[in-house]
């Protein structure tokens, strides 16, 4: 028998309750429920103390009618509509009991009623409709005391003692239960938060090793190949076969030790410490230029400074990751004879606003969000070699630190225009690109 009573409340208690929905929202669509499993009882009792003593059938009509709410809000509940089913109850609750106020007089002592719906109205919306409800509240319960103290209750006769009684029982039982029930949800939430958290922390931790440890011990295996098939090269003439397939193997394992390379460097952006430092721009993108512009071995390019402040207080670790990423890709992704890439500054009221003017290939401005996305390649690797990680890596490092970039213009075969904005005050949380 107890097993099927429990089994029925908690039919009722999870009705419209969707496992797709939010923490909150189940929270709100149990409390209406739970609104229903308390009110019903309650009325049934008040109804049966009525039936064995004065036998009012005006309490009986109000019994019915609060029961034919709660029938009404458990329909909309059942069919899905829990958000009318909780403006429904709320709404219709406050407008009844001013009717049952206003008719009986101040001797029903609704006060009670009242606590407990404007209490209802904060638990069960967000904090949009919950403003405009609670502003209904406090527009309709002085009117219902105006018209109690203005005209007289034309039902105050009717008046039965055990009335008051009953709504200030049922309102104090809702408010001690509802404030239980959120306080011990909100306790296991923030436990389940905690222990994810915890396990959290604790993968990342062994991801980092594992990282670490993998990184190395892949990179030494592909070194050896590379050497291995570069002095296989050497010992053939061009036109021997394998001479290309040596050639391929060097290739591929260059790309992957790049890999290896822009994964640890994607991996280690949550790591990097919030140092801010004051530093200049300038000497930062020249350290990266003698590097990556100026040495033989790569792609000769131009590269032009023009107005960028003296100083900023950023992380200049992270400032250096992402220009030497954008310089990187500037001259990769450039087929002009000259490659030219042009970083000037801009001063806004909020930000230190740095421009990367290149003549490269040029994109698509319909792959503005695109090319921040991880591993996105818009041409193939034969054509142009990369991870597709650059961009990635420099968006999400911009982000920890409450900054972002974008593709300001771009047009193909003319160049592009990528902007970064660093805040001028030390931000108070990450923000993400876009």
């Amino acid at each position: 028998m107890f097993s099927k009573v429990s089994s029925f409340y908690k039919a009722i208690y999870h009705t419209g309750v969707d496992e797709k929905l939010s923490f909150s929202e189940k929270q709100r669509i149990e409390l209406s429920n739970l609104f229903i499993l308390i009110g019903v009882p309650m009325l049934l009792i008040h109804s049966i103390a009525n039936f064995f003593g004065p036998r009012s059938l005006t309490e009986f009509l109000l019994g019915g009618i609060w029961i034919l709410i709660f029938l009404i809000t458990y329909i909309l509940n059942k069919i899905g509509r829990t958000y009318f089913a909780r403006l429904f109850i709320i709404i219709v609750g406050i407008l009844f009991m001013g009717m049952i106020h206003v008719s009986f007089g101040n001797e029903a002592r609704f006060e009670p009623m009242y606590l407990m719906s404007t209490v209802c109205s904060i638990y069960f919306f967000d904090v949009k409709t919950r403003y405009k409800v609670l502003a209904f509240h406090f527009i309709m319960i002085p009117i219902f005391y105006t018209l109690v103290f203005t005209i007289d209750p034309p039902y105050a006769h009717l008046l039965v003692p055990t009335g008051p009684i009953a709504y200030f029982i049922v309102s104090m039982v809702v408010l001690v239960i509802f404030t239980f029930k959120i306080i011990n949800e909100l306790y296991i939430y923030n436990r389940i938060i905690t222990d994810q958290n915890d396990a959290l922390t604790s993968k990342n931790i062994e991801l980092q090793n594992f990282n670490h440890i993998v990184s190395h011990d892949l990179k030494e295996p592909i070194r050896n190949i590379v050497s291995y098939s570069s002095l296989v090269k050497r010992k053939l003439d061009e036109g021997n076969p394998i001479h290309d397939y040596a050639d391929q193997i060097i290739v591929s394992g260059h790309q992957l030790n790049n890999l290896i390379e822009d994964l640890r460097s994607f991996q280690s952006i949550d790591t990097i410490d919030h140092n801010y430092e004051w530093f200049s721009p300038e000497e930062v993108i020249k350290e990266i230029e003698n590097i990556y512009v100026s040495p033989p071995h790569v792609k000769q390019g131009v590269l032009q400074l023009d107005s960028l402040p003296e100083s900023i207080h950023f992380s200049r670790m992270a400032f250096y990751v992402v220009c030497k990423n954008l310089i990187e890709n500037a001259l990769k992704y450039n087929e002009d004879s000259k490659p030219m890439l042009k970083i000037y500054g801009d001063s806004e009221q909020q930000y230190h606003v740095f421009h990367f003017k290149d003549n490269g290939i040029g994109i698509e401005m319909k792959y503005a969000d695109e090319i921040f996305k991880m591993f996105k390649r818009l041409h193939h690797r034969s054509r142009f070699p990369g991870t597709g990680l650059g961009l990635n890596i420099a968006a999400k490092m911009l982000g920890r630190f409450g900054s972002r970039i974008e593709l300001t213009s771009s047009e193909v075969g003319r160049g592009s225009l990528f902007t970064i904005f660093i805040p001028k005050s030390l931000p108070n949380a990450r923000i993400s690109n876009g």
